[in-house]
């Protein structure tokens, strides 16, 4: 069986369906990220549909589902954009995020040109009910930094920052342990 590498943990290349007869290990897969502002790349756009509950605002329409890969830790978040004008805005800020659109412009669609493209999210943590009745939390992405937002250079400014490098504390002079002077040894020579 063929794998690919899902976030540090290994996945079957068979989108992930466990035969009866597979090995298991993963205990749990998901790491919730704190809120706050991270980069994201759009790594994989699914088509769907949208079939609303009884009573819904927005009916039956075309639905894409896009997976993210968020953060320092490229954790895996999924957003779905339903198509219909009044979640048109939503569509929008994605495509201004990655670029495929400027401020005021007028643009077609292009769901496979977004695979590949970074862009940066406020990521928030959401509460929900669990089917037990239990209280679960899960991230979703708020908003989507436009490149005219003026949090998005201040964004990009901390993205560019080099990151702490490990410098280590230069070690003190070894003593031996049979006397107070200082060790004299100098590599190579003798």
């Amino acid at each position: 069986m063929e794998y690919q590498s899902n976030n540090g943990y290994q996945q079957p290349a068979n989108d992930g369906c466990l035969g009866w007869d597979d090995e298991i290990q993963r205990e749990d897969s998901y790491t919730l990220l704190d809120e706050g502002d991270y980069a994201f790349t759009v790594t994989k756009v699914e088509r769907a549909r949208y079939n609303p509950k009884p009573g819904g605002k927005i009916p039956a329409c075309n639905q894409a589902t896009v997976s993210f890969q968020v953060g320092p830790t490229g954790e895996v978040m999924t957003e779905n954009f339903l198509l219909h004008t009044r979640m048109e805005w939503k569509i929008s800020a994605l495509y201004a995020a990655i670029g495929m659109k400027q401020q005021g412009e007028r643009v077609r669609m292009n769901w496979p040109a977004v695979i590949g493209r970074s862009g940066y999210c406020h990521v928030t943590v959401r509460e929900y009910k669990k089917d037990d009745g239990s209280t679960g939390k899960s991230n979703s992405i708020s908003k989507y930094y436009a490149p005219w937002d003026p949090e998005y250079a201040n964004l990009q400014a901390a993205q560019q920052q080099p990151t702490q490098q490990y410098i280590p504390q230069q070690q003190p002079q070894q003593t031996s342990m049979y006397s107070t002077a200082p060790n004299q040894w100098t590599p190579g020579k003798f």
